[in-house]
């Protein structure tokens, strides 16, 4: 169980680690030459949705007395300039039924959903170049360093893991294993299914597309995150699929062959197996 809870803390740390390292190459201009108009955009993101939010908080007072001035109108249009014309069925100054007020409500959220659609295929359209750099660095941090730093990371290096072939652990595993475990591994599958959708398909028709990889996304995550704990020896869909293993060794360099519910190391399992013999030894000279 240790490997399990070790390798998912390098996993974590790992990743930590990457996302430091592209935050600092989106500083630089030519890597991100958008980086102004993605914040800028980002900014009008965020205030849209509070916008959005202290107008569902106040929408019952502007309702309160059964009726819609022309003074809260105004002051509407003045505070939500995005939300305003969702109010222009309502008749000024006259009494408001209550289906009035829902519908009035619906068409808030339902705009909130446009405006949300509409920004976030905006800013995604303007880190095209972001991900694809991203791609390129997790697949070198996983992949290439892996490879050179002989089944290991930097983290998994701190907890003593290694990738192995799993039929022949002193067999060098190949790079485009590692490669295409990188891939597996850090979900960039999905990453570049998702590119090639933002880039080829309309807005309308990636947001569904976009919809349905999150949900894809889920179960993904779901089938390693299961093959990794219900198997002894905790091998991921991705193991399987390339054969390889990940293990745990002591600082003498051994393996240790740990069971999911077995945590002991090889000296654990030889005293084990000699207090079973000591045991059954006993138990035939008493019979």
């Amino acid at each position: 169980m240790k490997r399990i809870i070790y390798r998912m803390l390098a996993y974590v740390l790992d990743l930590a680690f990457v996302s430091v390292i592209l935050l600092g190459i989106g500083y630089i201009n030519f890597v991100n030459p958008e980086s102004e108009k993605i914040n800028y955009t980002y900014q009008e993101y965020y205030n849209i949705n509070n916008s959005y939010t202290e107008l569902m908080k106040n929408i019952d007072d502007y309702f309160k007395d059964g009726k819609l001035t022309q003074e809260e109108y105004e002051d509407i249009v003045c505070k939500y300039p995005n939300f305003f014309d969702c109010f222009n069925d309502i008749t000024l100054n006259e009494d408001i039924k209550n289906k009035e007020i829902d519908e009035v409500k619906e068409d808030l959220n339902k705009r909130i959903t446009k405006l949300n659609n509409d920004y976030g295929y905006k800013i995604e359209k303007l880190n095209i170049r972001t991900s694809v750099i991203s791609i390129v660095v997790y697949i070198l941090y996983f992949g290439l360093l892996q490879y050179i730093l002989k089944g290991q990371t930097i983290f998994k290096k701190l907890f003593k893991l290694r990738v192995i072939d799993n039929e022949h652990p002193k067999k060098k595993v190949p790079l485009w294993k590692y490669i295409i475990r990188s891939i597996l591994v850090c979900e960039l599958i999905i990453s570049i299914v998702d590119l090639i959708l933002l880039v080829t398909l309309n807005q309308s028709s990636y947001i569904i597309g976009n919809g349905w990889l999150s949900n894809i996304k889920y179960v993904y995550e779901m089938a390693f995150l299961v093959t990794m704990i219900i198997r002894d020896d905790a091998r991921s869909i991705h193991d399987l699929l390339l054969n390889t293993r990940v293990v745990r060794f002591n600082l003498a360099g051994n393996i240790i062959d740990e069971k999911l519910f077995n945590d002991g190391d090889s000296d654990y399992e030889s005293v084990t197996n000699k207090n079973n013999k000591i045991v059954s030894k006993n138990a035939n000279r008493d019979a």
